[in-house]
């Protein structure tokens, strides 16, 4: 049985946001892609980011295509004070 591998390209600016939650999530939302995303996988990623400190999601916000920041962004709204 072979195994696969999946390569994907990691541009300069997301670089640092991979050791956060927030950066998987951009990672894991560009290899999901927009077409293929459920509303389930949405919400369970907004889950997940609801745990990531609110300064930290702001930066990795900056760094994220604009369908990203779309779904990351209610999540920081409600984490701000």
């Amino acid at each position: 049985m072979a195994t696969k591998i999946k390569a994907f390209r990691v541009y300069f600016g997301t670089v640092g946001t991979i050791v956060s939650i927030s950066g998987l999530a951009i990672q894991a939302l560009k290899t999901i892609g927009r077409q293929e995303l459920t509303p389930q996988e949405t919400e369970k990623i907004q889950q997940m980011l609801s745990k990531e400190k609110p300064t930290r999601l702001q930066h990795d916000i900056r760094l994220a295509p604009v369908w990203i920041k779309q779904i990351m962004q209610p999540v920081l709204t409600k984490s701000l004070p």
